[in-house]
């Protein structure tokens, strides 16, 4: 498979792109009675005969449809966030390669920025997607108040990358046990977590863990997280 585009419904044998995908088609030139594979984001991959192509449409027949089996344990990052939207965006692409399933936004006490255009991270989600020839697209939340966030959250294994006042330590997040279910990892804001939110994240069963001695930007600590899930996944 050299070639990968997106369809969000795959329910018919005859499939429409839209603009972008059309673009991507020119931009790779395939032709007419090319194969092509098109995935739905959510697990299914296609494989069809590009039949005739134009600027404005194209018409694909499909004869094979195979649902691809997503491995466990499934990943949420969690994160505060960034001001750079360049950085938070470049951050859902690597999110994607790496095979995180769930990506959820929180608004916590020290964050400088309250509003996120999901439309464009799904827009890069995408992009990334067909890029690593993945058949999974992460479910991307809207911004979420801390305390809704932790109370609500479904994982068997919640982390917390946080050091509290008056400690030099915490267990550390690349030994600690993960579930083989389900997982999540709250990084925070530049200006990093209140205690009064730490303090209401371990009442409700989240761990403080440590990301080793050096101090991350949040970018590298989320991006380190999504590392260590992808690694677990893998083990």
């Amino acid at each position: 498979m050299n070639n990968l585009f997106y369809c969000s419904n795959l329910d018919n044998n005859a499939p429409q792109l839209d603009e972008e995908e059309l673009a991507h088609l020119r931009s790779l030139r395939v032709r007419e009675g090319d194969i092509v594979y098109i995935t739905d984001g959510k697990g299914l991959l296609a494989e069809g005969i590009l039949e005739s192509f134009s600027h404005k449409k194209c018409q694909i027949s499909l004869f094979k449809k195979e649902k691809q089996q997503l491995k466990l344990p499934h990943s949420n990052l969690a994160l505060a966030p960034l001001k750079n939207t360049d950085k938070l965006a470049w951050l859902v692409e690597k999110a994607v390669e790496l095979g995180i399933q769930e990506i959820s936004l929180v608004q916590s006490q020290y964050c400088e920025r309250t509003y996120i255009n999901t439309e464009r991270l799904m827009r890069k989600a995408i992009a990334a997607l067909k890029q690593s020839l993945s058949c999974f697209l992460p479910v991307i939340h809207e911004v979420s108040p801390f305390e809704t966030f932790i109370s609500q959250v479904q994982a068997d294994c919640c982390f917390i990358p946080h050091i509290k006042k008056g400690e030099t330590s915490a267990p550390s997040l690349y030994n600690a046990h993960f579930s083989s279910v389900s997982n999540c990892i709250l990084i925070g804001p530049e200006g990093g977590f209140s205690e009064v939110e730490i303090s209401l994240a371990e009442s409700t069963g989240w761990l403080c863990v440590s990301m080793g001695q050096q101090r991350l930007r949040a970018e590298t600590a989320a991006f380190m997280a999504c590392a260590v899930m992808h690694q677990k996944k893998a083990g």
